[in-house]
């Protein structure tokens, strides 16, 4: 923290003394780490030559502090930790229409699969510019649970395709098939003594909850039974961890809840941005609801999806729960009544 403190022989500027009150003792190991003590200047001061005194003070100080060692910087950039910054972008852009939050969310998406999706493999991440090949549960699961999410913003039917490289990837890479569930680190991993299954979240989501989550929406999302059996298994071997100490798992407890209690897919097949419907669709908050507006032109669609038809004319919503779908809504009014009557699970 030397970095960032002051000794107070060192300013001589007698209004930035005011201001962090650098008159009194010290709060950190002998020196100050400015916190404002007073907005106000002292009695009789007159407050614009204050204000520019100030300005002097600290352009000063900062000039003063470039000659200082600066702390390390990390300039690591992670797969896993992008993905959750553009889960919650992309959230953030679908519930308020925030075409910044939306902006950040695809170019952080975008840079990752231009720079770090090399031939139908993830890297793990970059470091002073240069991809390293360390990959882990987290990557994959979280990165795969982000591109789902933008999915819902606008549909990319590349991009689903994408989310389908990366489950499949998941699997092969860090399944256990003999026991259920997911490694943190991939079986081809040279280096590793042992391989560890975390099923806790921690300061970070659990990779391994993420993976049963995206994994049983993915499989409603496209019937694919491999991604529900999967994420069916992971829950089942991790029964005695939640039933001893479910508040340490409250990621898988959620995957849990959607394989005893489907979600909610909306499928609006509508002209892009359709900005009615997803109005409807997100009015009342769900949980666990997931709508997607895909345009009436979208092809190479799995069959699950391909069989939701655009109407030759107008639009059209299909609510599913699992397998099971209501007769097609013709107007975003439909699916708004239909909302309000559900109740928020």
């Amino acid at each position: 923290g030397a970095y960032y403190v002051w000794r107070r022989d060192e300013i001589d500027n007698d209004d930035v003394a005011h201001r962090f009150g650098l008159d009194a003792a010290p709060n950190f190991e002998g020196r100050h780490h400015l916190i404002v003590r007073h907005d106000d200047p002292p009695e009789g001061r007159d407050a614009a030559d204050f204000s520019a005194s100030l300005r002097r003070g600290l352009k000063d100080m900062l000039n003063r502090r470039t000659e200082r060692t600066p702390p390390f910087r990390d300039d690591k950039m992670l797969v896993s930790w992008n993905a959750l910054a553009i889960i919650g972008m992309a959230k953030v852009a679908r519930v308020f229409n925030h075409a910044p939050a939306q902006a950040s969310a695809e170019r952080a998406l975008d840079f990752i699969r231009r720079e770090l999706w090399r031939d139908g493999r993830l890297l793990g991440g970059m470091c002073r510019n240069r991809p390293h090949e360390h990959v882990f549960l987290n990557d994959y699961a979280f990165l795969c649970a982000a591109v789902l999410e933008m999915l819902q913003h606008r549909w990319r039917g590349d991009d689903l395709r994408w989310a389908l490289e990366l489950a499949d990837q998941l699997l092969e890479r860090f399944e256990a098939p003999e026991l259920g569930g997911y490694y943190f680190t991939p079986g081809e991993s040279a280096t590793s003594i042992q391989r560890p299954v975390a099923f806790h979240d921690d300061a970070l989501p659990s990779g391994y909850g993420v993976a049963a989550l995206t994994l049983s929406r993915l499989g409603y999302l496209c019937n694919e039974p491999r991604y529900l059996d999967s994420a069916q298994k992971a829950v089942e071997r991790a029964s005695a961890m939640l039933a001893q100490a479910p508040a340490e798992c409250a990621t898988l407890l959620y995957a849990h809840e959607e394989l005893l209690n489907p979600p909610e897919i909306v499928i609006i097949r509508a002209p892009d941005p359709a900005t009615a419907w997803r109005a409807a669709a997100t009015k009342t908050r769900h949980p666990h609801r997931l709508a997607f507006v895909i345009p009436p032109q979208a092809s190479d669609l799995p069959p699950a999806l391909a069989q939701r038809e655009a109407p030759e004319e107008g639009d059209a919503a299909y609510v599913c729960t699992g397998a099971a779908c209501r007769a097609p809504l013709e107007r975003p009014e439909d699916l708004e009544a239909l909302s309000a009557e559900t109740p928020c699970n």
